[in-house]
Formats: C-alpha cells, structure tokens, sequence
C-alpha cells in the first residue's frame, strides 16, 4: 500500500484502503436462518474481478500478499468526469468500446492541429478505463480530453490553458464531480507562471481533484511545473515506487509528492497490436498517476 500524507483529502483514496476486504478469503460457520423484517431490506453492490490482473492492479486490492494478481473493483453507479490533459487518444472505438461504462463526452486541441502521437494518452486512459488494465473499469467515466501536443511537444502554456478550458467545461456542465489528470509537464523553472497558480486554483475551487505527475528527473519535485503544485491542499502529486514499495530511482520526490503508487512495467494497452491478447507496459510517475486518478474516480 503506498502512504498519503496529511495534505492529501481524506475522500480521496479510500478505495485503497477498502477493497482489499473484496476479496479477503471468509471462512463461513454454521448459524441459525436469519429473520429479516421488511424494512431490513437493502440493496447489495456486486464487485467485478479480472483474475490475473498483473502486480500493479493487484497491489491497489492489497500491498503486502502479492502472490494473488488478481483484482477486484467496485460497480458503482454515479459517473464521475474524467479531464485527461495528455497526447490524443487512440482505439475509443474499438478496444475501450469494450467498456460500457466509458463515455466520450467531449474532446479539444490546445495550440494548434491535433497531434499524431497518441500512445501516452492512450496508455493512461487505459489504466483508468481500459478492459483488464483500468482499475475504475466498474465506474461509469465521462471522458474529456485536450491534446497539448501539437507538433510533439507539450507546454506550461498550452496545460494551463486545458485546465482554464477543463474549470470552464465542468462549470458549463455541472452535476457530475470531475477529476483533473496531468501526467505531462515537468519543465523546470523556478517560479510557477501566474497564469497556471490561477488555472489550478479556480480548478480547486470548482471542486475538481488535481491529480499530477512527480516527473522523472530523479530530484526534487517542486523544481518541475505542474509537479511543484503538491504542496497546494487539492493537489495530489504522485511519485513511483516498484513491486518491492521501492521508489524508482527516477522517480523525483520531496516535500511536493503527496504518494508514491505503482510505477514499474505497470500493464497497459499494447498500443500498436491493441487486439491480441499481450499487453503492453509503462513505467515511471505517469503509470502511478493514472492509477491514482482511478482511484480518487472511484471514491467520488
């Protein structure tokens, strides 16, 4: 289990904590029929399970007994707004079709034409939502993404605007909580720009969690933009740690890191081959961060 510092919301990870009792082995004794009055009557959740799940889902369910990789999660019913500020997104249609419960919900290019690059974008959704890789797969996601690389590369400039763009798109739909996930970004500066401390705060204030990536410079985080901002209440900043709940050495750390979550060859979509039955793996803080997004969209 990775640790939460005391910055993190309580509400966040909860998830974390519980569902290991979903697939606690219970020894069942002899009792007498129980009697139940009508007003007893109460409606029971089922949980789905993917069997072998590999070590990274599994760890979510319990961080100790890794000889077990399966996983189990919740169905829960309330949808929940997933902002992806990545690359693009690729197989919507096809492979992520295999889960019902994710819906396209709107989509936007910041600085210019949509980029070709979609791999990243499309491995991080895939271990929120993806068929055996996603650990919210049971709840019912409204996608939102913006592509902030044109041309390849991303920018301060151009995540501060998909959050200004994120803050707007959930005030214009309200009803629905909504998380912010930022796995991109960790430029190096030395004072935040104004515009960005603005864009995350109004996105606090609209009651969207912001979850963020450390980076991967195997420093300090708060010398990395958006990753600095872990020290804001609201934003969760997420390291990466391994199968033995060790940091990766590249992993950066500090006072902004709120957690470390699963890092290591974390099984994702195989992106260029998505329909065989192989997976494809990531490694470093962006794997940690999708899974921790998962997380905070189950508990909302």
């Amino acid at each position: 289990m990775f640790g939460i510092s005391s910055r993190l919301l309580a509400a966040t990870l909860p998830f974390l904590l519980s569902a290991t009792q979903a697939v606690a082995e219970v020894s069942v004794t002899s009792r007498p029929p129980l009697e139940l009055d009508s007003g007893s009557d109460m409606a029971v959740t089922p949980h789905g399970a993917v069997p072998d799940a590999g070590w990274a889902l599994a760890r979510l369910n319990d961080g100790d007994a890794m000889g077990n990789q399966s996983f189990a999660y919740p169905e829960t019913t309330q949808p929940v707004r997933l902002f992806l500020i990545d690359s693009a997104v690729a197989h919507l249609g096809t492979w992520f079709a295999q889960n019902p419960k994710l819906t396209m919900e709107h989509s936007a290019v910041i600085g210019g034409t949509a980029s070709t690059a979609t791999k990243h974008g499309t491995e991080m959704l895939s271990l929120i939502a993806g068929p055996g890789t996603g650990a919210a797969v049971g709840t019912p996601i409204h996608l939102v993404t913006f592509d902030v690389y044109p041309g390849g590369a991303s920018t301060v400039s151009r995540i501060t605007e998909a959050i200004y763009q994120a803050v707007e798109y959930q005030q214009d739909h309200r009803g629905v909580p909504g998380v912010i996930c930022i796995a991109s970004g960790s430029e190096s500066v030395l004072t935040a720009p104004s515009s960005m401390t603005d864009a995350i705060e109004m996105a606090i204030e609209a009651k969207l969690t912001v979850i963020v990536s450390a980076g991967n410079e195997g420093t300090n985080a708060s010398q990395f933009l958006p990753s600095a901002f872990g020290t804001m209440s609201g934003v969760v900043c997420v390291g990466a740690s391994d199968a033995n709940n060790v940091h990766l050495p590249n992993t950066n750390s500090g006072s902004a890191v709120d957690l470390y979550a699963p890092g290591y060859q974390v099984r994702c979509i195989n992106h260029s081959s998505p329909f065989s039955s192989t997976y494809g793996t990531m490694t470093g803080t962006s794997p940690a961060t999708a899974l921790t997004a998962a997380a905070a969209i189950i508990e909302l």
